[in-house]
């Protein structure tokens, strides 16, 4: 089922902040459509959308996907559309985060696309910023630094150095995006021209879908304008749909850099260590993560051993690797078991410290 859903703020017991005005009109500028999947995220839902409604940009479209969440989300968006026209809420039967993108790409109206994750949240002015840079530049899209909240500790990453803005052209966007300290590989910290998705869509049923839909955004060669700001906080937490899941959902990860380093291997050669040097950090990233989610000695054991396999595959492009990356994919390539108990040492011993 889909629809648009506008209801009553007094059918919900869940009202949005009460220290958010009420404001007629909206500024003049492009319409950005900003869109926003909910699955189950009632917790860090309110948080969200606060901070899409206080945005000093005000002419946005912000259109919430509801996929059949259990949980109190659904009424949470419907106080959001009751209170705010900008706000419009589809229900749909529960098919995954890159469905819902794409239901939501099929009816924006907006000559400006954003994403947004609903357990993060923004800085006021994200997508003021972002405009600006864009228009200025007369750019694809515009990139901001992120902050990686974790665990009680939050972790900057500028998108560029100081608070410059930096124009790149495609082959230096693609550069930066396959540059594991880059502008990422996501898509929530940028706004993109409309154009730019006409032929795209997410893959469905794939996790990180981010990475999977590269190739065809480059098709069009994209250029770039980075701002130095850091304006959007993504929230890292336990049960999040980038760090959970089977071996499958890992694999997921593999299949999409392994189809972007094949893209850039035959339109742009040249970069093709750079891609190498991402995809096998992606793997050791997800091998990491495998270790620290993992329930048991049998489930450290498996997944040192599948992603053994895959590094033993791309051995030559292990020397491109960060040192310490480099060291943990020759451990897992050549002594697997001993990899996973090095691991397990160094988490059980950080968390420990973090406790006391």
């Amino acid at each position: 089922m889909e629809e648009y859903r506008h209801t009553e703020a007094s059918r919900s017991p869940h009202a949005p902040h009460d220290a958010l005005p009420l404001r007629d009109g909206a500024a003049a500028g492009p319409l950005i459509s900003v869109i926003a999947p909910v699955y189950n995220v009632a917790p860090w839902l309110d948080h969200c959308l606060h901070s899409l409604l206080a945005q000093s940009y005000r002419n946005l479209e912000i259109i919430l996907v509801d996929d059949e969440s259990t949980d109190e989300s659904l009424a949470i968006c419907e106080a959001y559309a009751a209170r705010d026209a900008r706000v419009k809420l589809l229900r749909r039967n529960h098919q995954g985060l890159s469905s819902a993108r794409n239901t939501a790409l099929d009816v924006a109206t907006g000559a400006y696309v954003a994403f947004v994750d609903t357990d993060d949240y923004l800085e006021p002015t994200m997508y003021e910023v972002l405009m600006n840079a864009l228009l200025a530049h007369d750019a694809d899209l515009a990139i901001c630094g992120r902050i990686y909240e974790r665990e009680g500790h939050a972790e900057e990453v500028p998108a560029t150095d100081g608070q410059e803005e930096t124009l790149l052209e495609s082959d230096e966007l693609l550069a930066a995006i396959l540059d594991p300290h880059g502008v990422g590989c996501v898509v929530w910290n940028k706004l993109y021209r409309r154009e730019l998705f006409e032929d795209v869509r997410f893959p469905v049923g794939r996790t990180y879908e981010d990475i999977a839909i590269l190739p065809a955004l480059f098709r069009h060669e994209p250029r770039a304008v980075v701002v130095g700001q850091r304006l959007y906080h993504h929230v890292v937490r336990e049960g999040s749909i980038s760090r959970s899941g089977p071996l499958s959902k890992l694999f997921d990860r593999a299949d999409a850099t392994l189809d972007m380093a094949a893209h850039v291997a035959a339109a742009r050669p040249e970069l093709s260590p750079v891609a190498g040097r991402f995809m096998l950090h992606c793997w050791v990233e997800s091998w990491c993560s495998s270790m620290r989610d993992a329930a048991n000695e049998d489930e450290r054991r498996l997944y040192s051993e599948a992603y053994r396999d895959l590094i033993i595959c791309c051995s030559t492009w292990r020397d491109s690797l960060y040192t310490k990356e480099r060291v943990v994919a020759y451990l897992v390539a050549d002594h697997p078991r001993l990899a996973a108990w090095a691991y397990q040492a160094y988490y059980d011993a950080r968390r420990l410290g973090q406790s006391k």
